[in-house]
């Protein structure tokens, strides 16, 4: 996507434009990330959970929650009773980083002279019942390409790579045998996700371990007579940063 400044109603930088009219392009990007990181960051804000049926066509997603890994566990929770196509969708299809990603990336043409208007893309807002449509179809379509199965288990991965942004790849997994669901997402070495953040939001970790390369992994966990779930902080070398999170769930039998 490059020559381009992609943005949820943002103003775009038209092609061949000159040199001052591509910093703007870039200083724009760059807000509508910030901004899009302190949202998803902000674990204040007031969330609400639905239950969605797989044949929804826009579904109500919580886009002003703030980021908290217990708000994947509905969804988490009803993949490991699907099966695994189902559930790899379901969790791609609730995830708010992914959504709002892919409605930047819907809009990023939209001020481009060559080309069409689309009120009901470059007018619109997340929770739009025509843009979540299409959200919603360009989702399957990464589905269409990006589910694979190996061995015992389903997975979809996508990288989230053409624009700043707080995560830089999902994958959503399933086991094909055990109701055993997870979500795993990169952080950006450019816009690091502090261990004293996590800590913050979290409080201190139910286990500090070391894996098998040497980093440092916070796990929280959270068990109930249905589930036992747990959020894995995989940390960079320092330990200061998060490098990756696993969200998983298992079901009891």
């Amino acid at each position: 996507m490059a020559g381009e400044t992609p943005g949820i109603g943002g103003n775009m930088a038209a092609k061949g434009a000159s040199t001052p009219a591509k910093l703007l392009g870039l200083f724009l990007v760059t807000f509508v990330a910030i901004a899009v990181w302190l949202f998803w960051r902000n674990p204040h804000r007031s969330a609400t959970e639905s239950a969605l049926e797989l044949d929804y066509a826009a579904p109500a997603t919580a886009y002003k929650s703030g980021f908290d890994w217990q708000s994947s566990i509905p969804n988490l929770y009803r993949a490991a009773g699907l099966s695994s196509n189902d559930a790899v969708r379901l969790l791609m299809q609730t995830s708010v980083d992914l959504r709002t990603y892919v409605a930047i990336q819907l809009q990023s043409g939209c001020h481009q002279p060559n080309e069409t208007a689309r009120p009901e893309i470059c007018t619109a807002n997340l929770g739009d019942s025509d843009l979540e449509r299409l959200i919603t179809a360009r989702i399957d379509e990464i589905l269409g390409k990006r589910t694979q199965t190996r061995n015992s288990l389903t997975s979809v991965d996508y990288g989230l790579t053409e624009i700043p942004f707080p995560w830089t790849s999902i994958i959503a997994m399933k086991s094909n045998s055990d109701p055993y669901s997870v979500l795993v997402l990169d952080s950006p070495r450019d816009i690091p996700y502090a261990v004293s953040d996590v800590e913050t939001h979290f409080g201190s970790p139910d286990n500090r371990t070391t894996d098998q390369d040497g980093y440092t992994v916070m796990t929280y966990e959270k068990k109930t007579d249905e589930y036992d779930a747990k959020a894995e902080f995989h940390l960079d070398l320092s330990a200061t940063s998060v490098r990756q999170l696993f969200i998983s769930l298992r079901r009891r039998l």
